[in-house]
C-alpha cells in the first residue's frame, strides 16, 4: 500500500532552500551530486524528527 502524500508547510520550504542556499548540494564534484543531495536530505529529516520529538541539540 503506498503511503499517504504530505503537503509541506512554507516553512518547511523555506527551511530547505536556506539549506540549499548554504550548502549548495548542486556544486558538488561529477560523480558525487546525489551524495551531496542525500547529505542535505538527512540533516533536513534529522532536524524535522528533532523538532518533532522536542529535542534541542543548539
Amino acid at each position: 500500500m503506498a503511503t499517504k502524500r504530505r503537503n509541506f508547510f512554507a516553512e518547511e520550504d523555506l527551511a530547505l532552500l536556506q539549506q540549499v542556499r548554504s550548502e549548495r548540494p548542486f556544486l558538488a564534484e561529477q560523480g558525487k551530486t546525489m551524495a551531496a543531495w542525500g547529505d542535505l536530505a538527512a540533516q533536513r529529516q534529522n532536524a524535522v524528527s528533532s523538532a518533532a520529538s522536542g529535542v534541542n541539540e543548539e
